[in-house]
């Protein structure tokens, strides 16, 4: 996908998002690290569509299943956090360029799967569109 074309989708979403009511009385930082801490909670709702079907080291079964279930209570205070519109005002981002990186180090594995998946562009835009009118939990 054309650069141009990628960056416009994720102005879109932005503006979705901003729709939706959740930039309302942020800086641009607060703002970064809401989102931060969100994306933990919708890890964790990721890893929830994934089953472990046997046919595997049980060790390693055993292993995710926990991961999973430890992540799930990261999220729930992570809900917490998202939803205390104080909360996230004390955190600040450390670094600038190491928060990027390690920004593509999450994106990257996602967009690999959402290439596998087909997952588009279109649709990402198509779900922060469809959850506006969801307005701020």
């Amino acid at each position: 996908m054309p650069k141009q074309t990628y960056d416009k989708v994720l102005d879109l979403v932005f503006d979705a998002v901003e729709k939706r009511g959740y930039t309302e009385g942020y800086t641009n930082e607060e703002l970064v690290v809401r989102q931060a801490v969100k994306a933990v909670e919708e890890l964790s709702e990721l890893l929830s569509a994934l089953e472990v079907q046997g046919g595997g080291s049980r060790i390693n079964e055993a292993r995710f299943n926990v991961m999973r279930g430890k992540l799930m209570e990261a999220a729930q205070w992570a809900r917490e956090l998202f939803d205390d519109k104080a909360s996230c005002k004390s955190i600040k981002i450390a670094g600038r360029d190491d928060f990027a990186r390690e920004l593509c180090d999450v994106l990257i594995p996602c967009h690999v799967a959402q290439a596998i998946l087909d997952v588009g562009q279109a649709e990402v835009l198509g779900k922060a569109r469809g959850d506006i009118g969801r307005g701020v939990r």
